[in-house]
């Protein structure tokens, strides 16, 4: 009888487990990318290269951004398809300039006539190294603020319209801040005050937008070698300066950054959400 107890028992509990799992899955109402249309900004190199690479592997239908790189946005596109995801396009724009950002959505719109589901403000923004009282006709603060701060904001603005046209159900908005949002050193402060604000942007974004069903969330990464600070960081003095700084003694790498943000694309739950990346 005890041993029949203790089948009886064990098969309880695995229905049990089943069910609570079903119901989680139904409870994290999990946001699937397979045929999601996203525009990557930044995306020739990089986090925002990461992200657009991390999208297309699930399946999301992926347009690539860039300034200058139109290389670095060609590789991104090819590894998307090598690697048997979809890239919809690639577009140039200069995010200093507003005419741009509506160019860009006029290129957008010949690509998805009835709008997109998906935008990640990575902009490749511009770190402004320069002391304060140097800048004296503020020209790197507007610079910096106009690619990191304005340019996310219009480039949300423009797409919010464009969400309710292809799925009025559901629409995601990542910002790339920074840790300089919320500690940071000399000589950038511009960089340090765009990407603080771009975080209280976010929140008070995610909070009006909510009523569309538009989650807006962002993320902080910490020290992230790229492509422009890779030769820096294979100085093993200057990499052990900043890695004794932090707690895991370690940098970041793009694809943790990219894989740490999936969570906050897929799961519907969350927003209004900055999420910080440090080891």
């Amino acid at each position: 009888i005890a041993y029949s107890s203790s089948i009886f028992f064990r098969m309880f509990l695995s229905i049990v487990l089943i069910l609570l799992s079903s119901f989680h899955n139904q409870m994290v109402s999990t946001f699937s990318l397979a045929g999601k249309r996203a525009l990557v900004t930044g995306s020739s190199g990089g986090i925002g290269k990461s992200l657009a690479l991390e999208l297309g592997r699930e399946g999301s239908h992926v347009v690539v951004h860039y300034h200058v790189r139109k290389e670095g946005a060609e590789q991104t596109a090819q590894q998307i398809l090598s690697a048997g995801g979809t890239c919809a396009g690639i577009v140039q724009a200069d995010f200093r300039k507003t005419d741009d950002i509506h160019r860009l959505y006029k290129t957008i719109d010949e690509i998805w006539l009835d709008g997109f589901d998906i935008l990640i403000n990575k902009n490749a923004g511009i770190v402004a190294k320069i002391a304060i009282e140097d800048d004296i006709d503020l020209s790197q603060w507007h610079d910096c603020l106009n690619v990191n701060l304005h340019a996310p904001l219009l480039l949300s603005q423009l797409a919010k319209p464009r969400f309710r046209r292809h799925n009025n159900n559901h629409a995601v908005i990542i910002h790339v801040t920074s840790i300089h949002g919320e500690k940071s050193n000399e000589f950038v402060a511009a960089y340090a005050a765009s990407k603080a604000a771009l975080e209280i942007l976010t929140r008070t974004m995610a909070i009006e937008w909510a009523s569309h069903n538009i989650r807006i969330n962002a993320i902080a990464p910490g020290v992230v070698p790229v492509e422009r600070t890779a030769a820096a960081f294979s100085n093993q003095d200057v990499a052990q300066a900043w890695t004794n700084h932090i707690p895991l003694q370690r940098l970041g790498t793009i694809e943790a950054v990219a894989a740490a943000t999936l969570p906050l694309i897929t799961n519907e739950w969350t927003a209004p959400y900055c999420k910080s990346m440090e080891a």
